[in-house]
């Protein structure tokens, strides 16, 4: 069975004669381990980390300027409540942004 999913992301070496690749502040981390009991996506900014749990109504949302270790989760924080809405949009854009473009809404029927 083959998969009908590609790779997404930006080649970040570029070809001979890009030498003016942006790199946004967004960086976007997905983590499929194996092993793990359920899939999550991050997005992380130079300030915070938002990650976005495969199952349940839960994540995390940490402070990396004020909380480096990530001790202290602002998830629930009702004071991070805005910041954690801006993130999560944010994280929805790039997801988007990084589709695999070559696919038709047909290709998964």
């Amino acid at each position: 069975m083959q998969s009908c999913f590609g790779m997404q992301g930006r080649n970040l070496f570029g070809e001979p004669g890009d030498e003016d690749i942006l790199i946004d502040d967004y960086g976007m981390i997905v983590l499929e381990e194996p092993d793990a009991k359920v899939g999550l996506v991050s997005l992380v900014t130079p300030r915070w980390r938002l990650s976005v749990f495969e199952e349940g109504d839960w994540g995390q949302l940490f402070d990396l300027e004020n909380d480096p270790l990530e001790l202290n989760n602002l998830w629930k924080d009702s004071a991070a409540s805005t910041v954690r809405e801006h993130l999560t949009h944010r994280l929805l854009q790039k997801m988007v942004s990084l589709r695999d473009r070559r696919l038709s809404p047909t290709a998964l029927a």
